[in-house]
């Protein structure tokens, strides 16, 4: 009985001592796991500070060149306003110059605007525009006048037919061809164009 005891005691013993063991692997385990980790995010840290501080730098390059840029943008943009304004003086002294060659000596004479320019005064002769009448005409009549349109035989007789309503009609191009005018044309001004009959 006290074999069997004792026995079961040192089995418990020995199960309690394998218990034991495999918690303080586990334990270790998880402690050089704990301890990789840690290194691990150090590493990645330092990593990431490295480029925080590339980027950082590059950051300061870019900024100085944008400024460098912006400078030289500046100094150009002046530069030029110099040149443009230096080219509008210079263009300014020889529009000067120029305006003083052709400067006109006039007199003088606020009524100059009202009087009557050289070719009104040609075409009007030395009459004074105050003597000329207004009932006379203003152009030179080169045709006929509407007294002799109206007095002609060939004008009463197509006004007749067309107030009668038959100016298209066949017996009016008969009577019209058929009417001769108040004064014959003179022989001279007889055309055969459209008689080539005639010789």
């Amino acid at each position: 009985e006290a074999e069997c005891l004792r026995q079961k005691e040192e089995k418990q013993r020995r199960h309690h001592q394998v218990m034991k063991d495999k918690v303080a692997a586990f334990n270790l385990k998880k402690q050089k796991e704990a301890e990789a980790q840690a290194q691990r995010d150090r590493e990645r840290l330092r990593l990431l500070r490295i480029a925080q501080a590339a980027e950082a730098e590059r950051a300061q390059e870019r900024v100085k060149f944008r400024e460098a840029e912006f400078q030289r943008r500046i100094a150009a943009f002046k530069e030029k306003q110099a040149a443009k304004e230096e080219e509008d003086l210079e263009r300014q002294k020889r529009l000067d110059v120029l305006r003083a060659q052709v400067v006109v000596n006039v007199a003088d004479d606020p009524l100059r605007h009202r009087q009557s320019t050289k070719a009104y005064s040609s075409h009007t002769g030395d009459q004074n525009p105050s003597d000329l009448s207004i009932q006379e005409p203003l152009f030179s009549v080169r045709s006929f006048t509407d007294t002799q349109i109206l007095a002609d035989p060939r004008f009463q007789v197509e006004s007749a037919l067309r107030n009668a309503g038959l100016h298209q009609s066949d017996y009016a191009r008969d009577i019209l061809s058929r009417v001769q005018p108040a004064k014959q044309p003179r022989p001279d001004q007889l055309s055969t164009v459209f008689k080539p009959n005639q010789q």
